[in-house]
């Protein structure tokens, strides 16, 4: 079994969480939802993530992006490894002006490929403050800053990203970066209309034939395939607010009806809407490792062999 740690539940009353946890001996296999930043405030640990393990020291930090799965392992450490987590989505640092994009096993930030796993080892104590100050400021609740919150970020953010991909060096790159994040923001705010190609072209600055190769390079998914997981994703949402019946929701995620919204959960997700609220909504905690693979392949390609390990 693969859990799905439910954040969408901890995320309701504010869009960030911020938390500590001491590992002890291993953590099993999971993935969450949103954005989380694992950032190893004492001890040693592996972390395995999408089947690629990593030694993780105090100082250190993993950027995981969402239906990424991890393992901690602190049985080689001889302390207990203490955690502090982080949890938000990526609208979070957007409502404040920051610009990060996050698709697919890639992230962005400022122009900057953000790494999976950052030790820091050569910006001092910065990183440890900017944690601390995050517990400290979630901590203070009703008086929390949630500005305050996404300027920490952004500025952890900043240090991870020290040395930019080649690729971004050239100017002509970071324009149809710009395009292309410009294109995605559209998609998000008319995902219930129908949009051509040519509209998108038009929003991004970019020939056909330049914005579909760039599209799919940057994130990893087609415009067809983005657009999809833009509807899709908001229809799981309302489904799990169990406030609208199926045709309104088919109507409100763009599907236009009730059928097109079971044609199009039995072809991507290989169950019906129905389904869905009694396998999903009842066990959100629970997902068969098989059905990671079908049901969201569309979001992510987990290239991780469950059967060895």
């Amino acid at each position: 079994m693969l859990p799905l740690f439910n954040d969408t539940i901890l995320l309701d009353r504010i869009p960030i969480r911020v938390s500590t946890q001491a590992i002890r001996n291993k953590d099993y296999f999971h993935f969450h939802r949103r954005i989380q930043l694992c950032f190893l405030l004492s001890g040693k640990m592996k972390h395995t993530i999408c089947g690629k393990e990593y030694i993780q020291q105090a100082g250190s930090c993993a950027f995981l992006l969402p239906y990424m799965p991890h393992l901690m392992d602190s049985s080689e450490s001889e302390d207990t490894p203490i955690l502090a987590h982080i949890w938000f989505h990526e609208d979070f640092l957007k409502s404040y002006g920051y610009n990060f994009l996050s698709y697919g096993d890639y992230a962005n930030f400022n122009g900057h490929k953000i790494p999976t796993m950052c030790d820091f080892q050569n910006q001092g104590d910065a990183p440890a403050r900017i944690i601390h100050e995050l517990i400290n400021e979630f901590a203070r609740e009703k008086n929390l800053s949630l500005k305050r919150l996404a300027e920490l970020i952004a500025e952890l953010f900043s240090l991870a990203c020290t040395e930019p991909m080649a690729v971004k060096k050239d100017s002509l790159f970071e324009k149809q970066l710009k395009g292309i994040e410009t294109s995605a923001d559209y998609i998000q705010s008319h995902f219930r209309e129908n949009i051509s190609l040519d509209e998108l072209c038009e929003v991004s600055g970019m020939s056909r034939r330049s914005f579909t190769h760039h599209f799919k390079r940057i994130t990893k998914l087609t415009p067809v395939q983005y657009m999809l997981s833009v509807r899709l994703q908001t229809a799981f949402k309302l489904i799990m607010e169990k406030k609208l019946f199926f045709d309104e929701i088919a109507k409100r995620t763009g599907l236009g009806s009730r059928a097109n919204l079971a044609r199009v959960f039995q072809k991507n997700l290989g169950t019906t809407p129905t389904q869905f609220v009694d396998e999903y909504i009842k066990n959100t905690t629970h997902f068969h490792e098989q059905s990671i693979y079908s049901r969201y392949k569309w979001l992510y390609d987990l290239k991780f062999d469950f059967n060895n390990n």
